[in-house]
């Protein structure tokens, strides 16, 4: 089943550094790497906000006191609970940096995912 779930900063997101620069970004990239090569993390990355004028604010730069990081990941799994344990797997989720908002169980009906 695929899964696509949304997760936003958590507790311990620093909003005055950019998605690189957080704590525990290399353990967060070893653990991403490795579950993209077992094939369970299909796509993800962060999401932009779009400010008043219209303009594209980059989603790996700093957040600031008003913006929201967040992130869309969809993820090939048995069912939710091995989803959540995966999830749950994540450095980034252990020390509260990333905190999930949403899982959806998801059908892909137009397109295909390709490997990198």
């Amino acid at each position: 089943m695929r899964f696509v779930v949304i997760r936003e900063q958590g507790q311990g997101w620093d909003r005055s550094r950019g998605m690189r620069e957080q704590d525990y970004w290399l353990e967060h990239v070893d653990f991403v790497n490795r579950i993209v090569d077992e094939g369970r993390m299909l796509l993800g990355g962060p999401l932009g906000e779009v400010d008043q004028d219209g303009k594209s604010i980059d989603p790996t730069e700093p957040v600031g006191a008003d913006g929201t990081y967040r992130t869309l990941i969809v993820f090939e799994a048995d069912d939710e609970r091995e989803l959540t344990e995966l999830v749950d797997d994540d450095p980034w989720s252990t020390h509260r940096v990333l905190a999930t908002q949403a899982i959806y169980r998801w059908e892909m009906l137009v397109g295909e995912i390709v490997s990198a």
